[in-house]
């Protein structure tokens, strides 16, 4: 028995086998292991790693979520009106969160201003979405 791996443009289009050898420009013996989508080079066959796609829109719940209980607190203990507004924005918003917004990029620094988050919080509040945060 032969396995047989059809590669179009370096990457594996089609698997079969045959009791019998197959001579074809497309066809390359492959092993059991080859699988749809991986790729081929000179002879080699390299896994296919499906590259994650960043998640830049979250739900606003998820937004808030990612605020630890005490920087809530900071929040709500914050004398400044544009603290409070951002955070009554956030809580009542309905539409996602763009996690590249300058408007929220202006709102981190004025938190990071108020000593509320750190630059580094500041990181992790924005870092890419997880599939159960996204929309």
């Amino acid at each position: 028995m032969f396995n047989y791996a059809e590669i179009k443009d370096g990457i594996v289009v089609g698997l079969q086998e045959s009791d019998n050898k197959i001579v074809s420009p497309n066809l390359v013996i492959a092993n059991n292991a080859v699988s749809l989508g991986d790729n081929y080079n000179n002879g080699k066959f390299t896994p296919f790693v499906k590259v994650a796609e960043k998640i830049r829109l979250i739900s606003a719940d998820a937004m808030r979520d990612r605020f630890t209980f005490d920087e809530r607190v900071l929040v709500k203990q914050n004398a400044n009106v544009k603290v409070q507004t951002f955070y009554d924005d956030l809580s009542f918003r309905k539409r996602a969160v763009n996690l590249d917004s300058p408007r929220f990029a202006l709102a981190f620094a004025l938190l990071e201003a108020e000593n509320i988050i750190t630059p580094e919080r500041t990181a992790v509040l924005t870092a890419d979405g997880s599939p159960d945060e996204a929309l």
